[in-house]
């Protein structure tokens, strides 16, 4: 009896939360899109660049950069752009050699009328074998632009991006060559704030499920476990999808309303509470639309709906509680 509490105890305290966080971290690297899964990518400062005067980048302008290789397979550079909220009509020219050499490795153009706003542009080449450790520079200059009809780059952003790209079969091909492309990207994911933010949604279910196992007692009693705690889960997860500045699949929003409504749940948190939250964002939807924040207005509206429906939901279930009593 003594050893099935034992296992029994074992299984509750350390095999369940081990599960969900490394379901949660599995999560959250399947849905982090800003590369994909067999691409690294490091960050640059954004004063290894230099700017032109203008605010778009007019014909003849330049931008210079450069930075070294963390990596072999050197594929793309990406670099933060606006659109400023409309469709240009120009032709950017990316060019980029190992500093010293007479020839550019590579010349390519892009029309701008496909670029995104606010968001790094990854300009890919073809991937440089043999690259880690070695200084790159890129230029990057305008065919055609004029006022109101040019693309800028963002000297606001702190980084520029470099990225990496493995092939799969190669990656794939050995034991080792797994082990230490896993143990690479652990640690390229783990350095980047963004990334950390992001994983944080994907743990709330462990969190919650030890803050159930090993609280329980405690959170009967403080009022920082039954009241600050929830609401600071809920805020974390509302936050980090509104304002981060990553690419995300379009159901994570599912996942999101989900755990809201069983946090709710679990610590009583009023549908008032949650109907708050819609209505701030909704208020701020258009306040960000205009300061061109396309997709921090878009992502506000779209949990504005989702958390509307948890709190009809959450009001519901109030007034059965009430008719019950």
């Amino acid at each position: 009896m003594k050893n099935n509490n034992f296992i029994i105890k074992l299984f509750t305290i350390f095999v369940i939360p081990l599960l969900l966080i490394l379901i949660g971290t599995g999560l959250s690297i399947y849905y982090y899109r800003e590369v994909s899964v067999t691409t690294l990518q490091y960050d640059h400062t954004i004063a290894q660049m230099q700017f032109s005067s203008h605010p778009e980048l007019y014909k003849g302008d330049l931008i210079y950069g450069e930075f070294i290789a963390h990596e072999d397979n050197l594929g793309a550079i990406a670099v933060p752009v606006t659109t400023f909220n409309r469709i240009n009509n120009d032709i950017i020219v990316f060019q980029l050699k190992e500093k010293g050499s007479k020839d550019w490795y590579c010349f390519n153009k892009y029309f701008t009328d496909r670029f995104p706003d606010n968001e790094p542009y990854p300009f890919g080449f073809p991937v440089i074998k043999n690259s880690k450790g070695k200084i790159y520079e890129f230029e990057i200059y305008s065919v055609n632009g004029i006022p109101n009809n040019a693309i800028g780059f963002l000297k606001n952003r702190q980084y520029f991006f470099s990225r990496y790209t493995f092939d799969r079969h190669t990656v794939i091909q050995s034991k080792k060559s797994i082990l230490q492309f896993a143990l690479t990207k652990s640690e390229n994911l783990f350095l980047n704030i963004n990334y950390l933010a992001y994983l944080m949604v994907f743990l709330v279910p462990a969190v919650l499920y030890l803050v159930e196992i090993l609280f329980r007692n405690t959170m009967e009693r403080m009022v920082l476990m039954r009241t600050i705690l929830p609401h600071i889960m809920i805020a974390t997860m509302v936050v980090v999808y509104v304002i981060q500045p990553v690419l995300m699949q379009s159901d994570i929003v599912i996942f999101l309303a989900l755990m809201t409504y069983i946090v709710a749940q679990r610590f009583r948190i009023s549908s008032s509470h949650i109907f708050g939250i819609a209505l701030v964002l909704l208020f701020l939807s258009p306040l960000w639309l205009l300061t061109h924040m396309e997709d921090v207005a878009s992502r506000s509206a779209i949990i504005t709906f989702f958390y509307t429906i948890v709190g009809l939901l959450l009001l519901y279930n109030e007034s059965r509680a009430g008719q019950k009593t």
